[in-house]
């Protein structure tokens, strides 16, 4: 099993791209295609979605079958709609198997970067972070 690496080499229809795995928000797959969302563009790779988890599961949630979402960019868990929010306010649906995983995550404040998450009744969104600009 590879390691997770703080760089990943994307091979793109224009060339590679060297990368910090930091950069990648989350990864959607299209059958054997994947794109990663980074924080300024997005790249579509011949890669699928479970190659790139295996490269970065030390900061990557598998939440969907058709996604991966890097944890520092979780802002948010919409338990109703079974959605995660973003810091860039892009909402992932999580699937009912992985709901219970990621709720109580969140909940226990096993946060990445520490943080307690504080119970929120309004919407049933249970916030991570204090963003003024994204209550």
């Amino acid at each position: 099993m590879n390691q997770p690496a703080a760089h990943i080499k994307v091979i793109t229809h224009s060339g590679c791209e060297i990368i910090q795995s930091s950069r990648v928000n989350f990864i959607e797959a299209h059958s054997n295609y994947s794109t990663l969302h980074l924080s300024d563009k997005r790249i579509l790779t011949s890669k699928t979605l479970k190659y790139w988890f295996v490269r970065l599961d030390h900061s990557m949630i598998r939440c969907h079958r058709t996604y991966c979402v890097h944890k520092d960019s979780i802002v948010a868990f919409n338990r109703a709609k079974s959605l995660l929010v973003l810091s860039n306010g892009t909402r992932i649906p999580v699937s009912r198997n992985c709901r219970k995983k990621i709720h109580s995550m969140l909940q226990s404040g096993h946060h990445p970067k520490g943080e307690v998450v504080h119970p929120m009744t309004k919407n049933n969104i249970n916030p991570i972070h204090r963003n003024p600009e994204n209550p």
